[in-house]
């Protein structure tokens, strides 16, 4: 499934392509080693039923104590 990423105030952010559907709530890491938060989902169907945009939240990178 291809998702579109947009933040809150509904700016994109870019593409994501996943095998498994998210949902409200799930974490995720993308290639750049950045991880969000998915927000909301937006299913309405734009011409194409396999792209939904997800509105996320970046989370931020916390340093493992040592």
């Amino acid at each position: 499934m291809e998702y579109v990423m947009v933040d809150a105030r509904q700016r994109m952010i870019g593409t994501l392509r996943k095998t498994v559907p998210l949902v409200v709530g799930d974490m995720f890491t993308t290639e750049t080693q950045l991880t969000y938060a998915v927000l909301n989902i937006d299913r309405a169907s734009r011409g194409r039923n396999d792209v939904h945009t997800i509105t996320v939240v970046k989370m931020q990178n916390r340093a493992k104590p040592a």
